[in-house]
């Protein structure tokens, strides 16, 4: 089994008013990872976000597929969101993900794997969806973040540090100021 440790950075354009956010939602044996973005800037953003995390913890259930649909109903009313899911089995040391959206997600250590997104707004349109499995090795780091972060990073001399260490480093080195920014990194413990 492995344990999930997470950091995250989250710098908003207007205080107060950041329209991304995350959730990190444990259940026995697995961990639900979300990074959202709502569209655009300030209040409507921030609401949008907000109903996504508030829909999210409400669910039961871990199905992505089916979370993701939800989430898309519930969100109508608002501008919509750019979301990225990732469900950590910690028994199996797999790691399933899917989305919409220009949510970053990357698989870092023994080798370097972008997952990639269909394009799409939740709560307003998606139609092509991605559901893929990955199998987690020791050494691997998952770095999810929204598009206020470039995606140009190389983490070779940080990539051993504590992952909010990391988060950190991307925020103060990679953020755009016009944006709202936010990175999670989050690295597994092999525990018995």
């Amino acid at each position: 089994m492995i344990e999930i440790i997470i950091g995250v950075e989250l710098s908003p354009v207007n205080e107060g008013y950041g329209g991304d956010t995350y959730l990190v939602k444990e259940s026995p044996g697995k961990v639900l990872i979300a990074v959202i973005d709502g569209l655009g800037h300030g209040a409507m953003a921030h609401q949008a976000a907000q109903k996504a995390v508030e829909t999210l913890k409400n669910m039961d259930c871990y199905d992505l597929e089916e979370t993701l649909e939800k989430a898309h109903r519930a969100l109508r009313d608002t501008v919509g969101v750019v979301i990225g899911l990732v469900e950590i089995d910690k028994k199996k040391k797999m790691l399933t993900y899917t989305g919409v959206g220009n949510i970053n997600i990357r698989l870092i250590g023994s080798r370097d794997i972008q997952m990639l997104l269909p394009k799409g707004i939740l709560g307003y349109r998606f139609e092509r969806r991605v559901l893929k499995k990955i199998p987690l090795l020791p050494k691997d780091l998952l770095i999810m973040h929204t598009d206020g972060i470039a995606p140009n990073y190389e983490l070779n001399s940080i990539i051993d540090e504590h992952p909010q260490d990391i988060a950190q480093s991307l925020m103060n080195g990679f953020r755009s100021p016009n944006d709202d920014a936010l990175v999670l990194v989050a690295a597994g413990l092999l525990v018995e």
